[in-house]
């Protein structure tokens, strides 16, 4: 992820965004935008549904709400080939799963 980031932004170039508005826009990448575009199924030609879920924890005794995504398998909804992706649905598992197993080696490394 970080060395997809730092790609785009030696080369200048923008993502899409939204403002409150529901306007679509262009602006400089950050980390969060580009691990949500590149671990989202419609990246991978996949239409999902219902695939986050809303949960309060609480923190001190007050509610936290929190938005996280499900499992794909408890997603309502897959369609694969729903439409033409950036990328094939197998690059886009290979895409992921290489994510997923960065993201886990690192908090090894931090917790190691």
């Amino acid at each position: 992820m970080r060395q997809t980031l730092l790609w785009f932004l030696e080369h200048g170039l923008q993502v899409p965004a939204r403002n409150p508005r529901g306007e679509t826009f262009w602006k400089r990448p950050v980390y969060r935008a580009m691990h949500r575009m590149l671990t989202s199924p419609i990246y991978g030609g996949a239409y999902t549904c219902r695939k986050t879920e809303q949960l309060v924890r609480y923190v001190g005794g007050k509610p936290r709400h929190l938005c996280r995504r499900k499992p794909r398998e408890h997603c309502l909804a897959l369609i694969l080939g729903a439409h033409e992706g950036y990328v094939t649905w197998e690059e886009f598992e290979r895409i992921a799963s290489a994510i997923w197993e960065n993201t886990l080696d690192a908090g090894a490394v931090k917790n190691g």
